[in-house]
């Protein structure tokens, strides 16, 4: 369902081989502009939005956002492009590091608190934005991105998990007290033999998946969560961790608003993404896998919304637990992240003696549960994690294009 009474947007790109580029701050690598490479952060530190300008530094977007006040942005004064290579926005620093070299660049945004509650939000702020290599994002605070034109993303931009750790503002506590799922427990098989309950899968837009049992009883998954405005903005929770002190859980799905007085568009080859990541398989003895991550929030608001390429928010697979640990095929696998570019999805963790860990959401497609594994004599199997639910993505404008063959999972809300 569209909603018409504000624009919001949160986007996730690629990054080319060109580096970023400010045009009013000569942030361009190597162009003699202020950036010579070496590490650092040149006036654009993250500060407190209360010593941004005292005029309003968003009055000239024709939108009002959700989640903050606009004139508490920084005041945009150019465009913002990032054009080729790998490169990592950390939320917390308010700096843009290229990978591998770990040379970092000042960015153009601030600290902006949220006018509903929730985390902070690291807000950049820019006349154009255009994003042409990979672009992804850490830390606690979740990325927005406002443009006073256009947002044009021709690359991946990644707010999701890696795998165990979180994207930039998910598995929050408080917000997911209810949503990460929960830790399994203990309990003996039919030869009365201990072993642990695979981890509950976290929750978002839907339920987290059981975790399997060991004989009968299975742990729970987290509960539905979040609101479907997205306000306040924050990522998806985590899963919980495999029974006997078993394996870790699936990170987080982060958080990405993306706001344009303009068009944001998103290019064929281009995926915004905000995925869980897969439960940890267990390595131990007797050992339950590792929840899934649900996946995360992605939030555009615009005038228009040109649709081409991939939005998803898909959750990661929940891990399979283990029953003699490192030897052999016992020795559990680790769940599958979500799917960055399908509606699909993901897999748990499978093909040793412990359970089989559940496939995380994705579209339409509920998380599903772990499964139990086949002990012997000597021990129990611990039970596969559950798998994470899908995110949220909302987008509000009052004109949509969402092209053939484009994705978008789950379906905007």
């Amino acid at each position: 369902m569209l909603a018409r009474r504000h624009f919001h947007a949160v986007c996730c790109c690629w990054l080319l081989l060109n580096g970023c580029s400010f045009d009013e701050g000569g942030l361009t690598p190597g162009d003699g502009g202020g950036f010579d490479g070496t590490p650092g952060i040149d006036g654009a530190a993250v500060v407190d939005a209360g010593f941004v300008d005292a005029g309003c530094g968003g009055a000239a977007l024709t939108i009002d956002p959700s989640n903050f006040d606009k004139c508490a942005i920084a005041l945009p004064t150019g465009a913002f492009t990032v054009s080729s290579g790998v490169w990592k926005v950390d939320t917390d620093a308010g700096t843009i590091q290229e990978q591998p070299s770990g040379a970092v660049m000042p960015l153009p945004g601030v600290a902006v608190a949220q006018l509903a509650g929730g985390p902070e939000l690291f807000v950049i702020s820019a006349t154009q934005v255009t994003v042409e290599g990979f672009l992804f994002a850490r830390g606690s605070r979740p990325l927005v991105i406002v443009a006073l034109g256009d947002v044009t993303i021709n690359g991946p931009i990644d707010v999701g998990s890696p795998g165990l750790a979180s994207g930039a503002g998910g598995d929050l506590d408080g917000a997911c007290a209810t949503g990460r799922g929960d830790p399994g427990g203990m309990d003996t098989d039919g030869l009365g033999n201990p072993a642990g309950l695979g981890g509950g899968g976290g929750a978002y837009g839907s339920v987290g998946g059981g975790g399997g049992p060991v004989s009968v009883a299975t742990t729970p998954g987290g509960e539905a969560n979040g609101s479907v405005q997205l306000t306040p903005l924050r990522g998806g929770c985590a899963g919980g961790r495999g029974g006997s002190t078993g394996a870790s859980g699936g990170g987080a799905g982060g958080a990405l608003q993306i706001v344009a007085g303009g068009t944001i568009s998103v290019a064929p080859a281009a995926a915004v993404a905000a995925r869980g990541g897969g439960g940890a398989g267990a390595t131990g003895v007797s050992q339950g896998g590792g929840g899934g991550g649900s996946g995360g929030a992605i939030l555009f608001e615009a005038g228009t919304i040109d649709i081409q390429g991939q939005l998803t928010a898909n959750g990661g697979g929940g891990g399979e637990g283990s029953r003699d640990g490192s030897v052999g095929a016992d020795a559990g696998d680790r769940g599958d992240n979500g799917s960055n570019t399908t509606a699909f999805t993901v897999p748990g963790g499978s093909g040793g003696n412990g359970g089989d860990g559940g496939r995380g959401g994705a579209g339409l497609t509920g998380a599903g549960g772990g499964l139990s594994g086949t002990g012997d004599a000597s021990n129990g199997a611990g039970g596969g994690g559950g798998g994470g639910s899908v995110g949220r993505i909302r987008l509000t404008t009052s004109s949509l294009v969402v092209a053939p063959g484009a994705i978008v999972s789950p379906p905007a809300q």
